[in-house]
């Protein structure tokens, strides 16, 4: 398993494909060593889950994170 998390496209840059190309090529790039990737995303970001949906990523399970001092 090979976790993704904090990807980024500048506003500037979005709806360019930029983000969509990238993330197709680290996908296929990742899964020559990895069976599987999971990814961390805000499920109220519906523009982000939309992003990861149409890449085909798949909704698996809720988290939450918990910050400790």
């Amino acid at each position: 398993m090979t976790y993704l998390e904090g990807i980024y496209v500048h506003r500037e840059e979005r709806g360019k494909g930029y983000g969509s190309r990238c993330l197709r090529k680290l996908c296929e790039h990742l899964l020559t060593s990895s069976q599987s990737l999971c990814l961390a995303v805000n499920h109220q970001n519906k523009r982000a889950v939309d992003f990861y949906s149409k890449a085909g990523f798949e909704f698996k399970s809720d988290y939450e994170t918990i910050y400790l001092r």
